[in-house]
Order: C-alpha cells, then sequence, then structure tokens
C-alpha cells in the first residue's frame, strides 16, 4: 500500500508544480517571482524524486514511510509509473535551474 500513498503525493505535489509555474507565468514581470518560484520548483521537483524512493523521510497517513511495494505485480510496477514520474521531475527541476540562471544573468531595464 505504501505505492497508493505514494502516488497520491505525487500527485498532490503535480498539482503544487503546476500552481507554482502558472504564477510564475503570470506574474513573469517580477523577478524576485521568478526566482522564489524556480526554487520553490526545485525543491518539489526534488521531493517528487526522492517520495517514491523512500528517501524523504515523509510518512502517510498511516505512519508508514513513502516509497514502493515490494509486490512486482502492483500496476505501479508494471507500468513503471513512479520512474516515469520521476523523470519528468528531473526535467522540470533542471529546467528551473536553467530559468533560475538567466533570470541571474539577465539584464534589468
Amino acid at each position: 500500500m505504501s505505492c497508493y500513498f505514494s502516488g497520491n503525493m505525487v500527485m498532490k505535489l503535480a498539482v503544487a508544480i503546476f500552481v507554482v509555474t502558472l504564477l510564475m507565468i503570470i506574474l513573469s514581470k517580477i523577478k524576485i517571482v521568478k526566482i522564489l518560484g524556480s526554487i520553490v520548483v526545485i525543491v518539489i521537483s526534488a521531493f517528487v524524486y526522492m517520495i517514491p524512493h523512500g528517501m524523504s523521510g515523509l510518512h502517510n497517513e498511516m505512519g508508514k514511510p513513502f516509497g514502493f511495494c515490494k509486490m512486482d505485480t502492483m500496476l505501479c510496477r508494471v507500468h513503471h509509473t513512479f520512474e516515469i514520474a520521476t523523470g519528468i521531475a528531473v526535467v522540470i527541476g533542471i529546467l528551473m535551474v536553467f530559468s533560475l540562471i538567466s533570470t541571474f544573468l539577465k539584464k534589468e531595464d
């Protein structure tokens, strides 16, 4: 069952990433929003990577740590759901690092 709770947490974090990036797009003229938004998305992306692998130290509502279940027949393991979500989170994190660098290097008008 830990993979079920991990999947729920990853989906909640995906919504948080979506909301933060939407705010970054809407308020793109404000430099501090872009900087703080990029940092927040990088941290959330790191959690998306760590949660399925059991490295976050977080526990679900039942007190069990987030992570993979050990059954190879579960759909999340068969379809490589967490590997795909982790890959997407890593790409988003890398893009936000580049966004952060370009924000710092961009000259003020």
